[in-house]
Protein backbone atom coordinates (compact mmCIF):
# COMPACT_ATOMS: atom_id res chain seq x y z
CA UNK A 1 0.00 0.00 0.00
CA UNK A 2 1.04 3.59 -0.72
CA UNK A 3 0.06 6.64 0.78
CA UNK A 4 -0.06 9.56 -0.87
CA UNK A 5 2.52 12.49 -0.62
CA UNK A 6 -0.10 15.23 0.36
CA UNK A 7 -1.46 13.09 3.74
CA UNK A 8 -0.09 12.64 7.01
CA UNK A 9 1.00 9.76 9.16
CA UNK A 10 1.04 9.74 13.24
CA UNK A 11 2.15 6.92 15.39
CA UNK A 12 0.84 6.75 18.49
CA UNK A 13 2.91 4.50 21.47
CA UNK A 14 0.49 3.90 24.26
CA UNK A 15 1.26 4.47 28.10
CA UNK A 16 1.16 1.50 30.30
CA UNK A 17 -1.82 2.23 32.20
CA UNK A 18 -4.16 2.25 28.36
CA UNK A 19 -6.88 -0.19 28.31
CA UNK A 20 -6.12 0.38 24.45
CA UNK A 21 -5.84 -3.21 22.88
CA UNK A 22 -2.88 -2.54 20.26
CA UNK A 23 0.67 -1.43 21.20
CA UNK A 24 0.94 1.44 18.73
CA UNK A 25 -1.94 3.19 16.71
CA UNK A 26 -1.13 4.63 13.12
CA UNK A 27 -3.16 7.83 12.14
CA UNK A 28 -3.33 8.36 8.48
CA UNK A 29 -5.03 12.02 7.76
CA UNK A 30 -5.97 12.37 4.14
CA UNK A 31 -7.90 15.34 3.88
CA UNK A 32 -11.44 14.83 5.35
CA UNK A 33 -10.79 10.89 5.90
CA UNK A 34 -8.61 9.53 8.72
CA UNK A 35 -7.88 6.14 8.91
CA UNK A 36 -7.01 4.47 12.52
CA UNK A 37 -5.23 1.28 12.45
CA UNK A 38 -4.05 -0.75 15.43
CA UNK A 39 -0.37 -2.64 15.54
CA UNK A 40 0.58 -4.95 17.79
CA UNK A 41 4.12 -6.45 17.65
CA UNK A 42 4.52 -9.90 16.33
CA UNK A 43 6.24 -12.77 18.65
CA UNK A 44 8.11 -14.03 14.94
CA UNK A 45 10.31 -11.07 14.24
CA UNK A 46 11.69 -8.52 16.06
CA UNK A 47 10.46 -5.33 14.10
CA UNK A 48 7.44 -6.73 12.46
CA UNK A 49 3.92 -5.76 13.48
CA UNK A 50 0.67 -6.82 12.04
CA UNK A 51 -2.25 -4.65 12.13
CA UNK A 52 -5.00 -6.03 14.87
CA UNK A 53 -8.04 -3.47 13.98
CA UNK A 54 -8.87 -0.33 11.95
CA UNK A 55 -11.23 2.78 11.73
CA UNK A 56 -12.60 5.64 9.46
CA UNK A 57 -13.33 8.52 11.09
CA UNK A 58 -13.88 12.18 9.49
CA UNK A 59 -11.90 15.51 10.27
CA UNK A 60 -15.39 16.73 11.30
CA UNK A 61 -16.85 13.96 13.98
CA UNK A 62 -17.31 15.25 17.25
CA UNK A 63 -15.05 11.92 18.37
CA UNK A 64 -12.50 11.97 16.09
CA UNK A 65 -9.64 11.66 18.59
CA UNK A 66 -11.19 9.79 21.37
CA UNK A 67 -9.17 6.63 19.97
CA UNK A 68 -5.82 8.19 21.18
CA UNK A 69 -7.14 10.95 23.42
CA UNK A 70 -4.98 8.52 26.36
CA UNK A 71 -1.94 7.65 24.17
CA UNK A 72 0.70 9.54 25.45
CA UNK A 73 3.32 9.70 22.72
CA UNK A 74 2.52 11.38 19.44
CA UNK A 75 5.37 10.72 16.44
CA UNK A 76 4.65 12.61 12.91
CA UNK A 77 6.20 9.95 10.64
CA UNK A 78 8.39 11.55 7.54
CA UNK A 79 9.41 8.42 5.53
CA UNK A 80 8.35 4.76 5.54
CA UNK A 81 10.95 2.21 3.72
CA UNK A 82 9.89 -0.95 2.13
CA UNK A 83 13.23 -3.88 2.25
CA UNK A 84 12.62 -6.61 0.58
CA UNK A 85 14.38 -9.63 2.80
CA UNK A 86 16.09 -11.65 0.40
CA UNK A 87 17.28 -9.00 -2.35
CA UNK A 88 17.45 -6.08 0.84
CA UNK A 89 16.47 -3.90 -2.40
CA UNK A 90 15.06 -0.70 -0.45
CA UNK A 91 12.06 1.32 -1.63
CA UNK A 92 10.39 4.54 -0.41
CA UNK A 93 6.88 3.60 -0.42
CA UNK A 94 5.91 7.13 1.90
CA UNK A 95 7.63 10.59 2.46
CA UNK A 96 5.79 13.58 3.57
CA UNK A 97 5.66 16.30 1.55
CA UNK A 98 8.36 18.33 4.36
CA UNK A 99 10.92 15.82 4.05
CA UNK A 100 10.81 15.78 0.51
CA UNK A 101 11.12 20.06 0.40
CA UNK A 102 14.54 19.44 2.54
CA UNK A 103 15.20 16.51 0.33
CA UNK A 104 15.21 18.69 -2.95
CA UNK A 105 16.63 21.49 -0.93
CA UNK A 106 19.54 19.08 -0.19
CA UNK A 107 19.89 17.82 -3.74
CA UNK A 108 20.15 20.96 -5.28
CA UNK A 109 23.05 22.25 -3.10
CA UNK A 110 24.68 18.73 -3.62
CA UNK A 111 24.50 19.47 -7.28
CA UNK A 112 26.48 23.26 -7.07
CA UNK A 113 29.03 21.73 -5.02
CA UNK A 114 29.61 19.16 -7.83
CA UNK A 115 29.48 22.18 -10.59
CA UNK A 116 26.38 20.23 -11.63
CA UNK A 117 23.31 22.94 -13.23
CA UNK A 118 20.57 22.11 -10.60
CA UNK A 119 17.11 21.85 -13.18
CA UNK A 120 13.92 20.79 -11.75
CA UNK A 121 14.30 17.38 -14.57
CA UNK A 122 17.81 16.31 -12.77
CA UNK A 123 16.45 17.25 -9.74
CA UNK A 124 13.38 15.03 -10.15
CA UNK A 125 15.16 11.95 -11.20
CA UNK A 126 17.94 12.53 -8.33
CA UNK A 127 14.28 12.04 -6.14
CA UNK A 128 13.27 8.99 -8.34
CA UNK A 129 16.71 7.18 -7.52
CA UNK A 130 16.39 8.15 -3.98
CA UNK A 131 13.06 6.71 -3.54
CA UNK A 132 14.05 3.85 -5.81
CA UNK A 133 16.63 2.64 -4.31
CA UNK A 134 15.91 3.73 -0.62
CA UNK A 135 18.51 5.82 0.40
CA UNK A 136 19.79 9.26 -0.15
CA UNK A 137 22.46 9.55 -3.03
CA UNK A 138 25.85 11.33 -2.62
CA UNK A 139 27.62 12.89 -5.47
CA UNK A 140 30.10 9.90 -5.55
CA UNK A 141 27.05 7.89 -5.90
CA UNK A 142 25.36 9.70 -8.43
CA UNK A 143 29.04 10.20 -11.08
CA UNK A 144 29.11 6.46 -10.45
CA UNK A 145 27.87 5.12 -13.76
CA UNK A 146 28.89 1.80 -13.19
CA UNK A 147 27.59 1.50 -9.77
CA UNK A 148 24.24 2.81 -10.32
CA UNK A 149 23.91 0.07 -12.94
CA UNK A 150 24.76 -2.51 -10.64
CA UNK A 151 22.26 -1.68 -8.07
CA UNK A 152 19.39 -2.27 -11.29
CA UNK A 153 17.37 -5.80 -10.75
CA UNK A 154 15.16 -5.27 -13.95
CA UNK A 155 14.73 -3.52 -17.37
CA UNK A 156 12.52 -0.20 -15.66
CA UNK A 157 15.41 0.41 -12.97
CA UNK A 158 18.01 0.15 -15.44
CA UNK A 159 16.08 2.60 -17.77
CA UNK A 160 15.78 4.85 -14.76
CA UNK A 161 19.26 5.00 -14.11
CA UNK A 162 20.02 5.36 -17.43
CA UNK A 163 17.72 8.17 -17.96
CA UNK A 164 19.45 9.62 -15.14
CA UNK A 165 23.00 9.73 -16.23
CA UNK A 166 21.75 10.99 -19.11
CA UNK A 167 20.76 14.00 -17.58
CA UNK A 168 23.56 14.39 -14.89
CA UNK A 169 26.21 14.45 -18.12
CA UNK A 170 23.96 17.10 -20.17
CA UNK A 171 24.30 19.76 -16.74
CA UNK A 172 27.50 19.30 -16.12
CA UNK A 173 29.21 22.68 -16.04
CA UNK A 174 32.15 22.48 -18.70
Amino acid sequence: MYFSSYSKLYLYEKNIDSEFQSDYLLVHENGKKILHLGLIKSEKGKDLYHCNSFMTTYQNDRDKDAFFRDLTYCYEIRKIVREDKTTKQREVIYQSREAEQREKSGIEKMLAAGEVKADPKLIKAVLRLNAKFGIYHTMDMLTDEDGLIEKCMDKREKALVLDFIALLNKNRHK
